[in-house]
Formats: C-alpha cells, sequence, structure tokens
C-alpha cells in the first residue's frame, strides 16, 4: 500500500488488529456513554423523594453523600482501570462488559433504598455502580486518544463527550416521569435494566494495537513517527508525566472547573427553587445535559483549529460569567437560557483537558495519563457533594453561585497560561508523511 493509496480490508484489518470496524468501535462507546449518563445528570431528580424518605433537607450533606461517592469512585475507578489496560488492551471488551453489569447493578440495587435499608446502603450500591460508569468514561476518552490524531482528536473526543451528556437529555424525562408517576424505585429499577444494553455495544469496543498504523500512512511513515515520538519524549507514562509542571496545572484547572459543575448540576432542582424558578428549574434539568454536550462536541472541533488553551479560555469564561449573574435574574426564560450557556461552557472540560492530556503527553499511556488527571475530579466531587451542601446551608444560594463563578474563571485562566512541554513541541514532518 501506497502513502496514498486506498488500503485493503485484509491491511486495514492487519493494522488495527481486530475486524471491527472503526466506525462502528465508536459507535458502540458512543452508546455506551449514553447509558451510563443518569448516573451525573439525572441524580437530581432523586434528591427531594430521598430526602423525604430520610427526613432531611434535598441539599443536604446525607443527600449529597451519595453524589460524593459517585465522584469519588467514578475518577479513580478510571484512573485503575486505564492504567490496567494501557498494559493488557485485549481485555478491553471484557471490561465493558463488567462495566455495563456494575453499572445496571448499581441502579437496580438503588431501587431497593428505604429508610430501613439506610443510607449507606445506598452509598454503597451507588458506589458499585459508579465503578461501571468509571470504566465506561475512561475506555471511552482512551479510544478516541489512541485510535485519532491530529484534528480528528478533539473531535471525537466531543462526541464521545456529547454522548455522555446529551444521553441524559433522552433518559431524564424518562427517569423524571416513572419518579412521579410511579416511584423513586421504579425509576432505579427500569433504567438500571435498560443500562444492560451496555453489555453489547461495549463489547464491540477496541483498543488499537501498540503498533497500530493510522489510516493513509504505510507501515514504514508510521515506524518513523514512533521512532520520532520516542526521541522527542512525548509519549510520557504516568510517573514521568507528574514530574512535569503542566500536569499540576492541568490537575489544578481541573479541579476549579469540574468542582463549580458539579456542584451546580447535582442542585439543579433546589438552586432554581430557591431563586423562585421552580418550573424553569425542572426544565432547566432537562436542558443541561443537552447544552452540554453540544458545548463538548462544539469544543471539541473548535480547540481542532483554534487550540486547547484559547477554547479553555473562552468556553470556561462563559461558565464563570454566566454563574456570577444567573442568581440576579429576574425572568425564567433567562434564567433557562443563563443556564444552557452555564453547561454549554462546562461540559467541554470533559474534552479539552483530555486532548491537552494526550497533545502533551502522548497517546501510548493515555489511558494511566488522563486517569491520573480526572483524580482532580474525586477532590471536586467531595467539595460538591458535601463541601458545597455545608457552604449552600451556611451562606445561602447567591454566594455559593458567586463562589463556583469565581472557580470557573480561574480554571479558565490556569487553561490559557499552560504552555506545551518543550518537548512536545511539533517537530519537522518526516518525508511522505500525510
Amino acid at each position: 500500500m501506497t502513502a496514498n493509496a486506498s488500503p485493503t480490508r485484509e491491511e486495514l484489518i492487519k493494522s488495527r488488529g481486530t475486524r471491527v470496524p472503526l466506525w462502528l468501535i465508536v459507535f458502540g462507546m458512543i452508546i455506551s456513554t449514553v447509558l451510563v449518563s443518569p448516573y451525573v445528570y439525572s441524580w437530581s431528580f432523586f434528591t427531594v423523594p430521598l430526602a423525604k424518605v430520610f427526613g432531611v433537607s434535598a441539599i443536604s450533606y446525607p443527600i449529597s453523600t451519595t453524589f460524593s461517592v459517585y465522584g469519588v469512585v467514578q475518577p479513580l475507578t478510571m484512573f485503575l482501570s486505564g492504567r490496567f489496560l494501557d498494559r493488557r488492551r485485549h481485555l478491553t471488551p471484557y471490561f465493558m462488559a463488567i462495566a455495563g453489569f456494575l453499572t445496571s447493578i448499581g441502579w437496580i440495587l438503588s431501587s431497593f433504598t428505604t429508610k430501613s435499608t439506610g443510607l449507606l446502603y445506598l452509598y454503597t450500591v451507588y458506589g458499585i455502580g459508579s465503578i461501571g460508569v468509571g470504566i465506561v468514561y475512561g475506555v471511552g476518552i482512551s479510544t478516541a486518544l489512541k485510535w485519532f490524531r491530529g484534528k480528528t482528536r478533539g473531535l471525537v473526543t466531543g462526541l464521545i463527550g456529547l454522548g455522555f451528556a446529551a444521553g441524559s437529555f433522552a433518559i431524564s424525562p424518562l427517569v423524571h416521569y416513572l419518579i412521579v408517576n410511579y416511584s423513586y424505585h421504579v425509576s432505579f429499577l427500569y433504567v438500571g435494566l435498560l443500562m444492560l444494553l451496555i453489555i453489547p455495544f461495549g463489547i464491540l469496543v477496541r483498543y488499537p494495537p501498540p503498533h497500530y498504523v493510522p489510516y493513509g500512512k504505510t507501515a514504514e511513515q508510521a515506524e518513523a513517527v514512533r521512532k520520532r515520538v520516542k526521541k522527542s519524549g512525548l509519549e510520557l507514562s504516568p510517573s514521568q508525566m507528574v514530574r512535569r509542571w503542566q500536569f499540576y496545572a492541568i490537575y489544578v484547572g481541573f479541579f476549579f472547573i469540574a468542582g463549580a459543575g458539579l456542584a451546580i448540576v447535582g442542585k439543579l432542582v433546589s438552586i432554581g427553587t430557591a431563586l423562585g424558578f421552580v418550573i424553569s428549574a425542572v426544565i432547566a434539568v432537562y436542558l443541561f445535559p443537552l447544552s452540554n454536550g453540544l458545548g463538548r462536541l462544539v469544543s471539541g472541533i473548535v480547540s481542532d483549529f483554534l487550540g486547547r488553551r484559547e477554547s479553555m479560555l473562552l468556553f470556561f469564561g462563559i461558565t464563570g460569567v454566566g454563574l456570577l449573574v444567573v442568581g440576579y435574574l429576574h425572568s425564567s426564560v433567562a434564567y433557562v437560557v443563563t443556564i444552557m450557556l452555564i453547561a454549554f461552557g462546562w461540559g467541554p472540560l470533559t474534552t479539552l483537558w483530555p486532548a491537552m492530556t494526550g497533545d502533551y503527553f502522548g497517546q501510548q499511556h493515555s489511558g494511566g495519563n488522563y486517569g491520573v488527571v480526572y483524580t482532580a475530579k474525586a477532590v471536586a466531587g467531595l467539595f460538591a457533594g458535601y463541601g458545597f451542601a455545608l457552604i449552600y446551608t451556611a451562606y445561602g444560594v447567591h454566594f455559593s453561585l458567586i463562589l463556583t463563578g469565581v472557580m470557573s474563571l480561574i480554571a479558565a485562566v490556569i487553561g490559557f497560561s499552560i504552555v506545551v512541554p518543550k518537548s512536545a513541541q511539533k517537530p519537522a514532518k518526516i518525508k511522505g508523511e500525510a
């Protein structure tokens, strides 16, 4: 095969290490992320009925701790599974099947939550399901980083992120309908059963082999690129990555924007109600994941051309400004639109940070590297679920929104200030390279 000739089917299979078409791998990954999305974006629907059962406030830390458990378990699982699968890529479809089972059983078991079972039971089973979510999301991001490079990496990362966020736009109405017309028990149970579909779609997902030859390149050109990358120091392991100051800047920036968004998304209903927008608060819960997902997709495309740093300043800045003003609006329409803008700007955190991590530190260890970065979300989850609940209770909704707005703006500035490591500067193009 020449550099410009179309590869044969057998050549494609040999280079990919699998007979599953690449488009089907990406499709299976997107559907899988759609099905795990309710763990984040539909949780706020359960806070009110669960609070009534346990006799506490919907924004109190006993209820919010459930979301904190998710916020800690999911990123830690992503880190551990990412490092494991970086070394044993052939096990990816098996891990996805296990993840589908765990995600499903987490919500099915949550349906048995009552006052007699207690909140500790809910924390435990929701945490079990969060393990599955961590695997699915981690594999999803690594799928984009390992299979795609250059000006398609941000796009595909955005598509997978779109599934994780916008998927809840389709599922959240079902969750809310079942809660309102039946009970939270029924909603947990039926949607948990729906999550079993992750298994057939998840087993389609594959990682490329270590010596994967991208479309349009010969094996010789691909090998030349690998040697160039190795010499440049771009392919860094997690232990090498943490020696770079860029890693710590990425980590802190991730914490600020993740903490701000998670604090809001877990309490959308409570915040809207406190501001006097009762009906709009429910509408915002429906539209938040859709706008969030669109932000992920758009930011992926924009960052491929504008740059990761510039895109962070733009999108995280939008979220920060929106959070600063949303508490002082008097129109229901303006409130919903502002919440959608906040979601649109916040969603790109799961597109821009992994793309920057892959750009700066390489794709060979992308699962482990981004898994380390993503543990910042575990810290952010503790803040969003426990710390923010205390702040909200003590100082009220307006102060809380201003705090999250400032956090978002800090993340925007940090993201823009992270310069490319010298070893990751783009070297001269190899002759014949596409």
